[in-house]
């Protein structure tokens, strides 16, 4: 069954356990805990989530860090006699990969792994989606579907890898010229679908700046085109420009993604949401402003999977490294940490935070937005609409027994005064 595929690529399970689909969460909970994988407060707080917001147990466990989506997906092979499979050790055939199509495949999270006598070997995120399944079946009708455990993360990146999704930008705006030709009457932003050109041409700008390590995303109309540009490593590098006619079906598409007013393009807005990929959540902070050659797009990309970056994966030097470890084990003091936009200073300071982190500290943080959410650090959105600054923070934060304090930016010479009085009176203090 499996001998054709490479070598522990698949991991046949050797459990006994016999799944029963009723008692599903129950079994998971005890297998859970009888593995000592979370413990019973952390399986308590999943539950309450699970329940208030209908998410999948497993799902809860994974976003709150009580389990990693690898050692989940082993426990289910185990638990119900399924094969696991490891599939970045693994090379598909392309013509076995083709027989499910990509929307299919994205949107419940599987991909075809081999196909042997009439049976094909289904990667699945959730192996008992029966949904999944059906929606499969109905594409291969005459074969028979075998799910395999494998994890969310590792499906998207295949599906990235097998479907191409590094396909030319040029290919979706001759797509929607396609269908403009077949009828007139088409308009890209009223169709919200997975096959809709413009949604996979902004979901394929949003993932190939994710992919790179952008941290923003510049849509900027000119007289009679529009530009696309990433931030890169604090640099703006341009990424392709199209023409006009295509603009505002994409600035519509953004604008219903962050939930903002499409009606409106004379007034500056903000929203925010969150591309779910594989097991990453990139939450997308967007920006329109209007300018004399039309509205100008900014999407700021905030990878969650960022903020437990380690200080030694940021390409630091080892002087630079050693200092920052040194400093940051002064009782008291001021550390500043200055650059370009997009060089990396939230993302170092979120990096120092994760170290510094733990039971016996008290961290806290006042933020203008909050990029990350951390456990254990008690952390503070500035609003100044409220009437509700750093200065007013600050002298909150003083009366809560901190012993780190991180403040998102010295705005002017009242923050500094207060951020200064922190570190002469036993705190140390991060900006």
């Amino acid at each position: 069954m499996i001998q054709s595929l490479k070598e522990n690529a698949f991991i046949p399970s050797n459990s006994v356990l016999s799944h029963q689909k009723v008692g599903k969460i129950i079994t998971l909970k005890d297998s859970l805990l009888s593995q000592g994988l979370v413990s019973a407060d952390q399986l308590a707080i999943a539950e309450v989530e699970y329940k208030r917001y209908g998410k999948k147990l497993e799902t809860v466990l994974i976003e709150q860090g009580f389990i990693t989506d690898k050692a989940l997906a082993k426990l289910t092979a185990q638990q119900g006699c399924f094969n696991e499979a490891h599939i970045c050790q693994m090379i598909l055939d392309p013509n076995v990969v083709e027989l499910v199509p990509h929307i299919t495949c994205t949107q419940y999270k599987v991909i075809p792994l081999t196909l042997e006598d009439q049976t094909l070997f289904l990667a699945m995120a959730d192996v008992y989606d029966v949904l999944a399944l059906d929606e499969v079946q109905k594409t291969c009708p005459q074969l028979k579907l075998v799910p395999v455990v494998a994890t969310a993360d590792d499906i998207s990146n295949a599906i990235d890898l097998y479907y191409g999704y590094n396909k030319s930008f040029a290919s979706y705006f001759q797509e929607i010229e396609k269908r403009r030709e077949d009828d007139p009457s088409y308009h890209p932003h009223e169709d919200t679908s997975l096959a809709n050109p413009t949604v996979r041409l902004v979901e394929a700008v949003i993932l190939e700046a994710a992919k790179l390590g952008a941290s923003d995303i510049h849509f900027q109309p000119e007289e009679i085109y529009v530009r696309i540009r990433y931030r890169i490593d604090g640099v703006l590098s341009q990424i392709i420009v199209f023409h006009k006619d295509y603009w505002p079906a994409i600035c519509i598409r953004l604008k219903i993604m962050a939930e903002m007013n499409i009606a409106e393009s004379r007034k500056p807005q903000n929203g925010r949401f969150t591309y779910l990929k594989g097991i990453q959540e990139i939450d997308c902070r967007v920006s329109s402003h209007p300018t004399s050659r039309g509205e100008s797009l900014v999407v700021r990309l905030l990878n969650k999977r960022e903020r437990f970056m380690k200080l030694e994966h940021l390409g630091l030097s080892e002087v630079t490294l050693s200092n920052l470890k040194t400093f940051s084990q002064y009782p008291q003091g001021l550390m500043i940490i200055t650059g370009p936009t997009g060089s990396g200073k939230t993302t170092t300071l979120y990096a120092l935070l994760n170290e510094l982190n733990s039971t016996d500290i008290n961290i806290m943080t006042l933020e203008e937005p909050i990029e990350y959410k951390f456990p254990l650090i008690r952390q503070t959105e500035i609003r100044e609409n409220f009437n509700f600054s750093f200065a007013d923070g600050i002298r909150s934060i003083l009366r809560q027994d901190p012993d780190i304090i991180l403040i998102g930016e010295i705005r002017d010479e009242e923050i500094a005064k207060m951020a200064l009085r922190a570190a002469m009176t036993g705190h140390l203090v991060l900006t």
